[in-house]
């Protein structure tokens, strides 16, 4: 998935490009790059969780329903940042659809 969205954004930067005639590396130069190590580490932050069992633990929820479980991740994305929340849900389903393969 991480080479998907990287040629998808290589692409979208190649056409900005073209299209206003600018070169790309004038596009880079407005990146925020001090962000890119906090994102690095909320992805590190979600691993570590998985690694605890905490994903493990809360895809068991899972097969309560998607409501309770979509209601609950909703109010903590208010509480806590967004992408480690939405990076822990996707951690959380993928865990709750593997554990469901394996009972069928």
């Amino acid at each position: 998935m991480g080479t998907l969205t990287f040629l998808l954004g290589a692409g979208c930067l190649v056409l900005v490009s073209l299209l206003t005639r600018t070169p790309p590396w004038q596009a880079l130069r407005g990146v925020s790059w001090s962000v890119l190590p906090l994102v690095a580490g909320l992805f590190v932050m979600v691993a570590a969780l998985d690694q605890a069992g905490l994903v493990r633990v809360l895809s068991g929820f899972a097969h309560a329903g998607i409501g309770p479980v979509g209601a609950g991740l909703g109010l903590l994305s208010n509480l806590a940042n967004n992408l480690p929340v939405g990076l822990l849900a996707a951690h959380l389903f993928a865990q709750a659809r593997k554990g469901r393969r394996r009972r069928r």
